[in-house]
């Protein structure tokens, strides 16, 4: 059972406000990060509301801006926090937070490792990989920063905008697929999303070799329009993109082939601002719009709506 920082705060009924992350645990429940109400719940997977933790504030810990949600194998959630620049507030707790499934605050990553000129700094997307690394795309700076699984800095991708192999004008999130040692990037202006090999040198030092680049602006099968939300597939491989503007989710394979479109009945109004995919291959999509979460089949079958 997950606690309540705060009080009860943070139990207050459904539904959600202003959801930005959803993480799928193999029994079948998810957790959803309520960035509206400051906290993150835990749902079964009928949409019943088992725990909550949580608060609003800008001290290690406190949830302000939160964005995107992932677990490790011990079942510990690693999510992105940024808190306004104004204030004299400390900045050093932007980055990636870590808590127990209890809703402990376990650590802080990534928050004092910025540069004194990186005042643009918004950690917006999260991965890890099967070694623990964490993986935190920086939507202010355009960069792809990489931790170890202690927290310690290892490495800075990217960062000149652009057009082309390793450029990017809005990194908006990351996936990592371990299996096949690929990094993903998506730019939500580009409208594009790059694949880059992962290699590991022999001293420990990290290489992205780029592959791909996957989708360009447009309407039809395969082409995208300000993606936002990103999520690989690890048994199969199989990439899908929250494409945001045309409503709807984009399934590639590995090869940047496209595969198939999974969206709500008749494209109503939607605005996909996350995704997961669980142990059995379901398609998790936050909808920010609907304050809700929506669950479909491999092949694209809507199963179930949790939220209001």
């Amino acid at each position: 059972m997950l606690l309540c920082a705060v009080s009860a705060a943070c139990w207050q009924p459904l539904p959600l406000n202003r959801p930005t992350g959803v993480a799928a645990v193999p029994d079948g429940s998810v957790y959803v990060l309520d960035n509206g109400n400051h906290r993150v719940v835990r749902l079964a997977a009928s949409g019943e509301l088992l725990g909550a933790f949580g608060r609003l504030g800008t001290r290690g810990g406190d949830l302000f801006k939160s964005w995107d949600l992932t677990l490790d194998a011990r079942g510990n959630l690693y999510l992105c926090n940024k808190i306004p620049a104004d204030g004299g507030r400390d900045r050093a707790h932007d980055g990636a937070l870590v808590f127990s499934p209890e809703g402990e605050l376990l650590r802080e990553i990534g928050g004092a490792d910025y540069g004194k000129d990186d005042v643009q700094r918004h950690p917006y997307g999260i991965a890890l990989d099967d070694d623990g690394r964490v993986y935190v795309a920086d939507n202010g700076t355009n960069t792809l920063r990489v931790f170890a699984a202690a927290g310690t800095l290892q490495r800075t991708f990217f960062g000149k905008a652009g057009t082309g192999a390793g450029l990017f004008l809005q990194v908006t999130d990351v996936a990592v697929h371990s299996p096949g040692h690929l990094v993903y990037v998506l730019d939500s202006t580009n409208s594009y999303y790059q694949q880059f090999q992962l290699e590991i040198l022999p001293a420990g030092e990290l290489e992205l070799t780029y592959r791909q680049t996957v989708g360009a602006y447009g309407r039809g099968p395969g082409e995208l329009a300000h993606p936002i939300a990103l999520a690989v597939d690890r048994a199969s491989g199989t990439v899908y993109v929250g494409d945001m503007a045309n409503r709807r989710i984009q399934a590639f394979s590995a090869a940047g082939q496209f595969l198939r479109e999974l969206a709500l009945p008749r494209k109503q109004e939607w605005q996909i601002v996350n995704l997961a995919v669980g142990a059995k291959g379901e398609v998790y999509a936050v909808d920010a719009l609907a304050n809700a979460v929506w669950v479909f089949a491999p092949d694209g079958t809507l199963r179930r709506k949790l939220g209001p």
